[in-house]
C-alpha cells in the first residue's frame, strides 16, 4: 500500500515537474526567437534556463527520497516478519 503511495507521488511530482520544464522551455525559445539579443534577453534566457536546472534537481531528489523511503519501508517490513 504504502509502495503504491510512494509510487503515485513520484509519478505526480514527475508529471508536474515535466510540466513546467516544458513551459520553460517554450518560454526559452520563444526569448531566443524574438532575436533582439538585447541583455534583458539574454538575461530572461538565463533565468529560465537555471529555472529548468532547478526543477530537474527537484525532480531527481523526489525520485531518491520515495525510492530511500520505499526502500526503508521493505526492510522494516522484513525485520518485523
Amino acid at each position: 500500500m504504502a509502495d503504491l503511495n510512494l509510487g503515485y507521488l513520484g509519478d505526480f511530482a514527475a508529471k508536474a515537474l515535466g510540466n513546467a520544464q516544458t513551459t520553460l522551455t517554450e518560454q526559452l525559445e520563444k526569448l531566443s526567437s524574438s532575436g533582439s539579443g538585447s541583455g534583458l534577453d539574454i538575461l530572461a534566457m538565463s533565468k529560465v534556463q537555471i529555472q529548468i536546472s532547478a526543477f530537474s534537481l527537484i525532480g531527481q531528489l523526489i525520485s531518491a527520497v520515495t525510492k530511500d523511503v520505499s526502500d526503508t519501508m521493505k526492510g522494516a517490513v522484513r525485520n518485523i516478519n
